[in-house]
Order: structure tokens, then sequence, then C-alpha cells
């Protein structure tokens, strides 16, 4: 978006977004009390906006699997927003089960019960 187009859209209170933009993640944001926010801003790294990835909170660990991590300072999550976060982890993670269940019979030093 070039900054003519960010000043337009600021500036003008019935100015739409495009739907190439929509698809970039530009949204008047909630969480910012309605500011335009959009790729490369430091406001996505906390936007809990439906729709938008939490980029900078999922992180996928070294063995493998990926989890939330939420940064400092981006506040509270609604329930929409956690469901939201636990549905995108669940769906990657789908198959943690046989992977676990793989590393721990690959392990003959395990303490437990065979799995």
């Amino acid at each position: 978006m070039t900054s003519e187009r960010f000043s337009e859209l600021m500036g003008t209170p019935d100015c739409e977004l495009t739907a190439a933009e929509l698809a970039k993640g530009w949204h008047w944001c909630g969480d910012f009390d309605g500011l335009l926010v959009g790729p490369s801003m430091s406001e996505m790294d906390c936007c809990t906006c439906p729709g938008i990835p939490f980029k900078s909170s999922i992180l996928k660990g070294d063995d493998g699997f990926y989890v939330f991590w939420p940064d400092e300072g981006c506040g509270s999550f609604s329930a929409a927003n956690l469901r939201e976060i636990a549905d995108w982890l669940d769906a990657r993670n789908k198959d943690w089960n046989a992977m676990v269940t793989d590393a721990l019979n690959a392990d003959p030093d395990r303490s437990g019960p065979a799995l």
C-alpha cells in the first residue's frame, strides 16, 4: 500500500479497502481503536482480530509441534480468539499422538510402560 493510499483511507470516512488489500491483511483494527493496520506494521504482531493470524505468537518447537506463545504486551484474548488459536494448532498437530508414540517407542531407555 502506498502512503498516498494509506492517507486516503485514513482521511476519508466512506473509503473502503479493496479485496486485494483485505487479502493482504489490511483491516480496521478493533484492538487499536479502528486504526488501519496491515503487513509489516508492529500492530500486526499483537492483533487479535478474527481472520488475522497470530504470526509472531505461533512457534514451531524443536520437537516439530506448533505452540502458542503470547508476546509480551499483546493484551488479552477473547474466547473466540483462543478457539481460533486452538483450532489452528490442532490442525497442524493432528498427528501428535502418532509422533509421540513413535518417539517413545524408538527410545529404548525411556521409562514407563511400552505404548
